[in-house]
């Protein structure tokens, strides 16, 4: 309770709150607050994250025939519910500390499904009975359940399906555990890692983000996470991230392009709270109503608490904060007009009422962060320059011509890859810089995982490469492009012949199809891939500029080859 007497000598407070209809300055009396005994903090800290298994109810949506290029989510089929609901079983990854347990589940599109508080014993998404989708989003059917990540308005074409993850454990028990989600081929030009942590010592989630645009022009882009803004706040380094309409934390207020091979990273940290309405930050929530309430995300002893009363008093009073325990204290009287808290060095960490976050006037860093968002094409220049070294079997020119593109655009994963392949091939080891670059920078990038094969003896055994194994019709797919726009016929028939002993793609048969007819004068075998090309699998169906010039090339020698026609007709 406030109380006018406390022990100790009084003070007056140096700063007097202000606000839109209280500007005079006048200092009261310090109130003292009686908290009572301190919370006992966890006497372990440390971060954690494993795999485990989730049986969920979830609505069985039905997919369409894909009927034409120009639908909405191609190369992706439209979805529609069937009003059946099923139990499935699905891999999660939990990322856990002492306050919170974040529950992310890579085979739905790598959303944040559940996060359990653990100071209040409260689910801060809501759960429903069964995953339910519903109308919307460029395939028709979307599931609004979770947090889950966006690179523009509406949801990804993928959203619904399965990424790739791996673990990235806490080396220390003062690091964060996280996990790294990632998509190199389902997003039209577009590729993304996504790191989500939990801190060892806070109720926080941090998420990175870097996102690669992999084509050669421009593309629409404002990546975002769907968040729920009234049970978050958020705080992004340089103003990176605002809240924007439908409850979207999106990069930008507006759309934005993502220049040609272009990378974007930016971070967020998430404090979730819960069950108080009013003020947010990433230090906790403050809520005034018959009492004041204050949640922390991690410990404020010797903070301060300012009061500004309805008769334009200001009341100061200490207060020590824990996460453990949401802080409730009662008013003496009406309820005040503002309420500020300060850490102990006098830092404001907490206000009440306050401005939702993206709806303040921009801050100068996300000016900055606008203004020094495009780019120039100097780094396309000279990677063009090194790919027709490539292609003329000219490798010292290309390893030069690469490493200048680096200098303009040293965060591209693809380029690190693209030297270490150049350097392979003279026989230079690419251990040191290159490679572990590349890794750094997008570690789940398959091109990676298909030069560590390439880096092997051609002498397999009968059985398929585990490096290989692993990896999804769309991103091999996406490797025999890599290496054809990279002017690599040799490395590309290699790669796609180790494919096709794991997935019998139809894609994968024409592009070595149109090698065949492109470079050699081996036109039985090429015909032999275009026949088989029309047995295997579609989907994957094809958009690349690689794929739609090798299909309008095969049909234009093949033109009474129906599987070809209708993958043109598209």
């Amino acid at each position: 309770m406030w109380e006018s007497n406390p022990p100790g000598p009084l003070t007056k407070p140096r700063t007097v709150l202000k606000t839109a209809e209280h500007t005079s300055t006048h200092s009261l009396p310090i109130y003292y607050v009686r908290v009572g005994e301190l919370p006992v903090t966890s006497g372990e800290m440390g971060a954690d994250v494993f795999e485990e298994s989730l049986r969920l109810p979830i609505g069985i949506l039905e997919a369409l025939p894909v009927a034409s290029s120009q639908d909405r989510g191609y190369p992706f089929p439209q979805l529609v519910p069937t009003g059946l609901i099923d139990e499935r079983e699905f891999g999660a990854v939990v990322l856990d500390n002492p306050f919170l347990r974040v529950t992310v589940v890579p085979g739905l599109g790598g959303r944040i499904l559940r996060v359990y508080d653990k100071r209040t014993s409260a689910e801060i998404l809501p759960v429903r009975e069964a995953l339910l989708a519903v109308a919307g989003g460029p395939r028709g059917a979307m599931l609004p359940d979770g947090i889950q990540f966006r690179l523009g308005p509406e949801d990804r074409l993928n959203a619904l399906g399965s990424v790739a993850f791996q673990l990235d454990p806490a080396q220390a028990e003062e690091e964060d555990a996280g996990v790294w989600l990632s998509e190199s081929a389902m997003c039209r030009g577009l590729s993304w890692h996504l790191r989500i942590s939990v801190p060892p010592d806070r109720a926080e989630i941090h998420v990175l983000a870097r996102v690669l645009n992999r084509t050669d022009s421009g593309l629409s882009y404002n990546a975002g996470l769907t968040l729920d803004q009234s049970s978050w706040g958020a705080e992004s380094p340089r103003g990176e991230v605002v809240f924007a309409r439908d409850s979207v934390l999106s990069r930008f207020a507006d759309v934005a392009v993502l220049g040609p091979r272009q990378v974007d990273s930016w971070s967020v940290k998430l404090a979730p709270v819960s069950g108080l309405s009013g003020s947010t930050s990433l230090a906790g929530a403050l809520e005034v109503g018959s009492n004041l309430r204050i949640q922390v995300t991690r410990p404020f002893p010797g903070a301060k608490v300012l009061l500004l009363t309805a008769t334009d008093e200001t009341l100061e009073a200490p207060l020590d904060l824990y996460p453990e325990l949401i802080k409730e204290v009662p008013f003496n009287g009406p309820s005040p007009k503002a309420v500020v808290v300060r850490d102990s060095a006098g830092v404001e960490v907490l206000r009440w009422p306050s401005v939702a976050l993206g709806a303040k006037a921009v801050p100068p860093y996300a000016e900055l962060e606008v203004s020094a968002f495009s780019m120039g094409t100097r780094h396309l220049a000279f990677a063009s320059h090194a790919i027709e070294a490539l292609a003329a079997k000219d490798f010292a020119t290309a390893d030069a011509e690469f490493e200048q593109a680096l200098l303009y655009n040293g965060d591209d994963p693809l380029l690190w890859w693209a030297k270490a392949v150049t350097q392979r091939k003279l026989g230079v080891e690419t251990e040191l810089v290159e490679l572990p670059n590349a890794h750094y920078l997008a570690p789940l990038e398959p091109a990676l995982r298909a030069e560590a094969f390439l880096s092997q003896s051609s002498h397999q055994g009968r059985e398929g490469n585990p490096l290989v194994k692993s990896l999804s019709p769309e991103d091999l797919i996406e490797v025999a492009c890599l290496l054809l726009e990279h002017r690599l016929p040799d490395e590309a028939t290699r790669w796609i012949n180790e494919a096709l002993r794991h997935h019998d793609l139809a894609m994968l048969h024409y592009l070595q199809a149109d090698m065949l007819m492109e470079g050699t004068r081996m036109a039985t075998e090429a015909a032999q891939h275009v026949m088989l090309g029309g047995r295997a699998q579609v989907p994957p169906y094809p958009w690349r500029a690689v794929e739609l010039a090798a299909l309008s090339r095969l049909h234009g020698r093949f033109p009474e080859d129906a599987a070809l026609a209708a993958l043109v007709r598209l």
